[in-house]
């Protein structure tokens, strides 16, 4: 049923033109006429039309007017209280009791045309200061508002916990960094000296190579000196330095046959991968956990001060599989391998198992032994627990295709 100032409301709307502005020309529409503003003073909180607006700037020549390139600074320059917060250049008239929202008839236009009770508020409005609950506003408030100092004190407060934790947690993560690095210079030297070492020991046996090189080189070379500053008159001195330089030839030989099959000396440096794998797959330097709510305005100014706030989840947990075990679920009267699409358990321990192949549900006692079955018509797809022992099963049927659920209650 219409409220009884629906008529009222419809005279006010009779007299508005078919054309809707966000904002109407104060001195026209005093005089029933809906004119788009195209100017705000300030000075005067009135909305002006280009032929209003001359007649204005004659008499008030000192006013601030803003332009339509300003017109976000029209916004709130008027009445607040009264002003449409979606339409700011109207003002809020009625009260639309469907949805128990106040609006300007710029909104009755656009969202509430379907409703049924539109109230004017200044019919609403009448008596108003003899309400109990108008009285009460103040009191109200004042208890609101200091509710709301002591949660902003509060959180307020956390803020700067909050930044005394940032700088403890900065201080050990630059600790660690620094440990870190004092380990890895630590490692860098051992491995340095661990290069040194094996380096020395390879040109210790180049040098000695080289050394035995030069001592047979002189050798030969001092040898031949001295046969050729022999005279051909000493057959015998020539012929003792002539079994020494064949002597020393063979020992030359043999030297160069052992050199020629000893590989060239080498030295790598294969670096521990395990190093960089583990700081690779590493997040951060540590576990950093917080708590975090996401609460309305509605529910933070109801919730109550013992409530807990859940800490974040670890999503860098890893999970590992400490064993694995195998049960055969296949029973004699499977006519296939059964396919298992759906699982779920009772709160008395029993899985329930959907065998969608062999068209049947599979009851499991907490051994994992089938003790149970119950064969359906067609296909289940799924299962799940509803209550106490009773689960649902899910049935598809292909011809015609249909889907059905099936509650079934075990008494296993």
């Amino acid at each position: 049923m219409a409220s009884k100032h629906t008529k009222s409301f419809k005279d006010s709307m009779s007299m508005a033109s078919d054309l809707i502005h966000d904002f109407v020309c104060s001195p026209c529409q005093e005089d029933n006429l809906n004119t788009e503003a195209k100017y705000f003073c300030g000075d005067c909180s009135k909305y002006y039309c280009d032929k209003c607006l001359t007649f204005h700037s004659k008499i008030h020549k000192q006013h601030v007017v803003l332009g339509r390139k300003d017109v976000d600074k029209w916004v709130g320059q008027g009445d607040a209280l009264i002003s449409c917060d979606f339409h700011p250049g109207k003002v809020i008239e009625l009260l639309c009791e469907d949805h128990a929202e106040m609006c300007c008839h710029l909104c009755v236009s656009l969202n509430h045309r379907m409703c049924r009770t539109i109230s004017l508020i200044s019919d609403l409005a009448k008596d108003v200061y003899k309400m109990a609950d108008f009285k009460q506003l103040p009191s109200k408030v004042a208890k609101i508002t200091t509710s709301l100092n002591q949660v902003r004190e509060v959180r307020k407060k956390n803020q700067g916990s909050l930044k005394t934790s940032g700088k403890s947690m900065l201080t050990k993560i630059k600790d660690l960094r620094k440990s870190l690095n004092q380990l890895l210079d630590k490692l860098e030297k051992r491995t340095v000296k661990q290069m040194d070492s094996v380096l020395a020991d390879l040109d210790d046996t180049l040098q000695k190579d080289i050394d035995f090189c030069t001592l047979i080189h002189d050798q030969l070379k001092a040898l031949m000196d001295t046969i050729q500053s022999q005279g051909k008159d000493d057959e015998s001195s020539s012929y003792i330095g002539f079994r020494k330089c064949e002597e020393k030839m063979a020992e030359a030989n043999s030297l160069l046959q052992v050199m020629s099959t000893k590989p060239e000396l080498t030295a790598t440096f294969q670096p521990d991968t395990r190093v960089t794998q583990l700081l690779s797959d590493m997040h951060s330097l540590g576990k950093l956990q917080g708590n975090q709510e996401t609460l309305t305005g509605h529910q933070m100014s109801n919730m109550k001060s013992s409530e807990q706030i859940r800490p974040l989840p670890d999503i860098s947990r890893v999970f590992t599989v400490k064993n694995k075990s195998t049960f055969n679920v296949n029973i004699k009267q499977d006519t296939v391998s059964c396919y298992i699409v759906g699982i779920t358990e009772l709160s008395s321990g029993e899985i329930i198992l959907v065998d969608t192949r062999n068209n049947r549900v599979k009851i499991l006692n907490r051994e994992y032994k089938v003790i149970a079955k119950y064969d359906v018509p067609h296909k289940p797809q799924d299962i799940c627990h509803v209550t106490g022992n009773q689960v649902a099963v899910a049935v598809n049927r292909d011809y015609p295709v249909r889907h059905e659920v099936h509650f079934l209650t075990v008494t296993a």
